[in-house]
């Protein structure tokens, strides 16, 4: 479960960001960092086509106390058809837009509950070009975050292993 704090940036790194992911700093509402997670929650007044992914949001110099706690930057507002709307954009790791995985959603979980007024059941809408629903429940006595959802299988495998690596594995 993630645990987002408010954290206030100056221009220097707002303007970058704002850039980056086309937004105009009158959007921004909020940001707040969760460093379990390393992600970046950025609340718009507004979640719109306009906003890009951008891999040069890795160029964004946080600062050092900052920086080791950002991997993922996730957009978020209200929506008329659920309540909340997110992107997640993660290029440090590699992902330029995530799809509908739900690793975002254990933060925003978080965050809209407290927003909401401590509502503890949401109904979320990703809108990457996967677009998707997440119903998210916040277990505040287990400090976990429960997801339910529709999902696709996009890799199935085998692992086959010999009895000694799996000695080797009980070590």
């Amino acid at each position: 479960m993630g645990d987002p704090q408010p954290i206030e940036f100056d221009t220097k790194i707002l303007d970058p960001l704002k850039s980056k992911l086309n937004i105009s700093i009158q959007e921004i509402l909020a940001t707040q960092l969760c460093k379990r997670t390393k992600c970046l929650l950025v609340h718009l007044s507004s979640l719109d086509d306009n906003i890009k992914a951008q891999e040069t949001l890795t160029e964004i110099d946080f600062g050092e106390n900052i920086n080791p706690f950002v991997c993922g930057t996730i957009v978020t507002s209200t929506s008329t058809m659920s309540d909340l709307v997110s992107r997640f954009f993660a290029p440090w790791l590699g992902v330029l837009e995530d799809p509908v995985c739900g690793s975002a959603h254990t933060v925003l979980t978080v965050y809209w509950s407290r927003i909401l007024n401590n509502k503890s059941i949401l109904h979320a809408y990703q809108k990457s070009s996967r677009v998707g629903y997440v119903d998210c429940e916040l277990d505040e006595i287990n400090q976990r975050v429960l997801l339910r959802g529709s999902a696709i299988i996009v890799l199935h495998y085998q692992l086959l292993l010999q009895q000694d690596q799996l000695d080797f594995l009980k070590k």
